[in-house]
C-alpha cells in the first residue's frame, strides 16, 4: 500500500470492558484479570494485556469478550492468524458478537483475504444495522479492492449513523478524489478538520486535492499544517515542493525535495523534480546529477529520461540527449508529444532566441 493510502485510511477498533455489577464491592477474579488487559491494551501495550486476557480464559472458558479483546490485542501485534482464532471462539461463544465479527474482518483485510473482511464486516451488520464500525470498515476494504462507488455508500452510511464520523469523512474524500469527484472530496477533508483540527492526513489529503485543481496556494498552506503537526513526512515535503515549483519559488522547492531526499534517500521522484527544478534555474548540470540518480533508483523511470533530454539539450549534448529521448519513448510512448515540445522550447533558448 502507498504511503498515501497508509496515511487515507483507517480502521475502527473496539475494546470491550466488563465491569461488576451494581453494588458489587469486588469483581470476581475473571472480571478482574479481563479488566485489567483492557487497561493495558487502551494504554497500547497489548503483548503486556495477553497475559491477563489468558487468565481471564482460564478462569472462565466461555468469557467471550475475553476472546474478542485477546483478538484485538493479537491484531496489534500483528499476529492476525492467531486473532482470527480467538474471534471464532468469542462468535462460537456468542453468535451475536458483532464486535468479534467486526474483529475478525479487521484481520482478514490485514492478511489480504478481503472477500472473507466483508463476509464478517456484513454479518456484523446484519446483527445491528446501526454498527457505524462495520460500514466503515467495510468501505475499507471496497476502497482497497477499488469498488469506490461502493466504499463511498459505506462511508456515507457509517456518516448518517455517526455525523461525528471523522475518519469516515477523510476516507470518503480520498474515495471521491480518486473518482476525480474534487469538490465533494474537498467537502469531506474540510470536515474531518473540522471535526478533528489535529488530523494532520485530512491537511494532507484536502492538498493534494487543492494541487490537482491547480490551487496551488491553498494546497501550500494545507502542506504547511501537516508539517507542523508531523514535521517529518517524506511525502508532504514532496509534495509541498511541488506545489512551491508551481509557484515559481524555486529555491524553496529544491530545499523540500532535498529534505525529501533525506528522509528517504531512494526517492526517485524527489531527485527527479529537484532535477527538473534545477534545469528551470538554469543549472543543467546539477540536473542531470540529479537525474542520473533517479534513473539509478529507477531504470523504468521514462519522465527522468525525457527531462535527462532537456538537460542535455542545454549543454549542447545533443547525442546523448537523443538516446534519452529514445528511452523515454520506448518505456512510455505516451510521452513523446509533450516532450516533443519542450525539445523545441530548450533549442530556442539555448540558441539564445527570444
Amino acid at each position: 500500500m502507498s504511503e498515501a493510502m497508509k496515511r487515507a485510511i483507517r480502521i475502527g477498533l473496539a475494546v470491550l470492558l466488563t465491569l461488576p455489577a451494581a453494588g458489587a464491592a469486588w469483581a470476581d477474579p475473571a472480571t478482574d484479570a479481563y479488566n485489567t488487559g483492557v487497561r493495558l491494551l487502551e494504554a497500547d501495550k497489548a503483548s503486556e494485556a495477553i497475559p491477563y486476557f489468558d487468565r481471564a480464559i482460564r478462569l472462565d472458558p466461555r468469557y467471550a469478550v475475553a476472546y474478542n479483546n485477546r483478538g484485538v490485542a493479537y491484531r496489534k501485534l500483528g499476529r492476525n492468524d492467531r486473532a482470527i482464532q480467538d474471534f471464532t471462539e468469542a462468535i462460537h461463544l456468542n453468535p451475536h458478537a458483532e464486535d468479534a465479527y467486526i474483529g475478525r474482518g479487521n484481520a482478514y483485510d490485514d492478511l489480504g483475504q478481503p472477500q472473507h473482511a466483508i463476509e464478517d464486516y456484513t454479518e456484523a451488520i446484519r446483527l445491528n444495522p446501526r454498527a457505524e464500525r462495520a460500514y466503515h470498515n467495510r468501505g475499507i476494504t471496497h476502497q482497497k479492492l477499488g469498488q469506490l462507488e461502493r466504499a463511498i455508500e459505506d462511508y456515507t452510511e457509517a456518516i448518517r449513523l455517526n455525523p461525528r464520523y471523522a475518519n469516515s469523512y477523510l476516507n470518503r474524500g480520498v474515495a471521491y478524489a480518486k473518482l476525480g469527484q474534487h469538490q465533494r472530496a474537498l467537502q469531506d477533508f474540510t470536515e474531518a478538520i473540522r471535526l478533528n483540527p489535529r488530523d494532520a492526513d485530512a491537511y494532507y489529503n484536502r492538498g493534494r486535492t487543492h494541487y490537482d485543481l491547480g490551487q496551488h496556494q491553498r494546497a501550500l498552506h494545507d502542506y504547511d499544517q501537516v508539517l507542523r503537526l508531523d514535521p517529518n513526512v517524506t511525502e508532504v515535503f514532496f509534495h509541498r515542493g511541488k506545489a512551491l515549483f508551481m509557484l515559481s519559488q524555486f529555491d524553496r522547492a529544491i530545499r523540500d525535495f532535498t529534505q525529501a531526499i533525506d528522509l528517504s534517500p531512494r526517492y526517485d521522484e524527489a531527485y527527479r523534480f529537484r532535477g527538473v527544478t534545477r534545469t528551470v534555474k538554469g543549472d543543467p548540470a546539477g540536473a542531470i546529477t540529479d537525474l542520473d540518480k533517479t534513473i539509478e533508483i529507477n531504470s523504468k523511470n521514462a519522465r527522468a529520461y525525457g527531462d535527462r533530454d532537456i538537460a542535455r539539450l542545454l549543454l549542447w549534448k545533443d547525442v546523448e540527449a537523443q538516446r534519452d529521448f529514445a528511452k523515454c519513448y520506448e518505456l512510455d510512448s505516451s510521452l513523446r508529444q509533450s516532450f516533443e515540445s519542450l525539445i523545441e522550447k530548450a533549442k530556442v533558448k539555448r540558441a539564445g532566441k527570444p
